[in-house]
């Protein structure tokens, strides 16, 4: 591995144009000359510990097959199950799996039982203690599968709602 320094690059340029004139930085252990263009080269010292090769791609998920993990997609929506499969391409398969939903000081887990995701709406996963999953996220009330349903359509429609009115008072923005 070579580390190359603009200085170190101005110096043997100027030695290049020069009439082959000896570099002004002699060789050194830790440096070699490039013989096609006369560039110091600085040798950087290896990393320390054994070698360490990349892992294939794919198999960072192996550690979680098994476990139950939290999978945020693209839409927003947030799916908890049990990691049983994956692919090259991040796509997987959940068991048990439900839809985790989050209506203000609320939550509901909806079920969705097997669950494939496909691995382009993957945004974030993680693993998750079966203990906290079940006792959900602190300082939310648990609320049924159909009550947290219900709650989600009230919300949509207070938020359809609020950008209704807001495009209708868009015309004060002309005003100023």
């Amino acid at each position: 591995v070579f580390f190359f320094s603009r200085a170190m690059a101005m110096e043997s340029r100027a030695y290049n144009n020069a009439a082959q004139s000896p570099p002004p930085f002699p060789a050194t252990a830790n440096t070699d000359i490039a013989p096609d263009t006369g560039v110091m080269l600085e040798r950087m010292p290896p990393p320390p510990g054994p070698p360490v090769d990349p892992p294939p791609p794919g198999s960072a998920l192996v550690d979680e097959v098994d476990k139950r993990i939290l999978v945020v997609l693209r839409d927003g929506r947030k799916i908890l199950g049990i990691l049983r499969s994956f692919d090259q391409f991040s796509n997987m398969v959940l068991v048990d799996a439900c839809e985790r939903v989050i209506v203000g000081d609320t939550f509901g887990d909806v079920p969705l039982g097997s669950y494939i995701v496909r691995g382009e709406n993957l945004v974030l996963l993680g693993a998750v203690d079966e203990a906290e999953s079940e006792a959900g996220p602190p300082g939310l009330r648990r609320l049924s599968a159909d009550e947290i349903r219900v709650a989600e359509m009230a919300e949509k429609q207070s938020n359809s709602l609020k950008r209704t009115m807001l495009a209708r008072f868009d015309f004060l923005d002309d005003l100023s």
